[in-house]
């Protein structure tokens, strides 16, 4: 068997599914930070939907820049047990392998009080005030979730659980 690797950045769903029809061994996803602040971390995730994946998360708990590796969290835990009863698409969550941390999931949300560390994604983003200094939120988180769920899942799946962030 030949063993595969490649840099994921595609321009539709598509072009996802015939890459992934390849049987590729390990793929890598680019989350590129757009702008930082005290308060929040905006980034762009590369195209694996026909259009943007804006993503928030706490400045004081972002992930540090690097390779990550992308994974279902198998544990039937309040929180699953929650989305599950909420969506019928869903099975697990889509975890984040951070050293030193543990539970850092890629979900929905609007804003930075919506995540404790974790990655929020949205198609959109919007500017409002919290104690005095202009901040972002995403929107239209909850679309761009379900969107991106089965994406991601299929992903981690085709590459036998060799899917990857890269986080710069």
């Amino acid at each position: 068997m030949t063993h595969s690797s490649c840099n994921l950045r595609l321009r539709n769903n598509s072009e996802v599914r015939e890459y992934l029809a390849k049987n590729v061994i390990e793929v890598d996803l680019f989350l590129e930070i757009v702008n930082a602040t005290p308060i929040y971390r905006l980034g762009e995730l590369n195209s694996i939907l026909p259009y943007k994946i804006y993503t928030l998360e706490p400045s004081e708990d972002a992930i540090n820049y690097g390779r990550y590796k992308i994974t279902f969290n198998k544990q039937d835990t309040p929180l699953t047990i929650k989305y599950r009863n909420l969506y019928s698409w869903f099975t697990y969550h889509i975890e984040i392998i951070v050293p030193h941390r543990r539970n850092i999931y890629i979900h929905k949300g609007n804003t930075v009080d919506d995540s404790d560390g974790c990655i929020i994604v949205g198609n959109s983003t919007k500017a409002y005030t919290k104690d005095s200094q202009i901040v972002e939120s995403v929107i239209n988180s909850e679309f761009t979730y379900k969107a991106i769920y089965p994406v991601i899942s299929e992903l981690i799946n085709k590459s036998n659980d060799n899917l990857y962030l890269n986080i710069v």
